[in-house]
């Protein structure tokens, strides 16, 4: 189940905040975990290197409510605006 694929997402963030950091990952209450069912049209990744923009961006519309319309040819773009959300340390709409 996907509800099952975030709880190991939850365990690997903790996991690598504490060898990253080496400190716990306090998550609090916050964290909740979904269950969504993947239809035809969800985004799919095509290449052996995009994974990591397709989580972040996936788990992004997710917690937006929004509808995952992105697709690979987005990549690029969706990484310009990940880069650029960063240095702003903001969410863009």
């Amino acid at each position: 189940s996907d509800g099952g694929r975030l709880a190991v997402l939850r365990r690997y963030l903790k996991d690598e905040h504490q060898d990253k950091k080496g400190a716990p990952l306090d998550l609090g209450e916050d964290w909740v975990d979904i269950s969504y069912t993947a239809a035809d049209g969800t985004p799919r990744q095509t290449n052996g290197f995009d994974c990591g923009m397709f989580m972040s961006r996936t788990a992004e519309y997710l917690v937006r409510d929004a509808v995952l319309d992105f697709t690979q040819a987005d990549m690029p773009n969706l990484r310009r605006r990940m880069v650029f959300e960063l240095s702003q340390k903001a969410l863009t709409d």
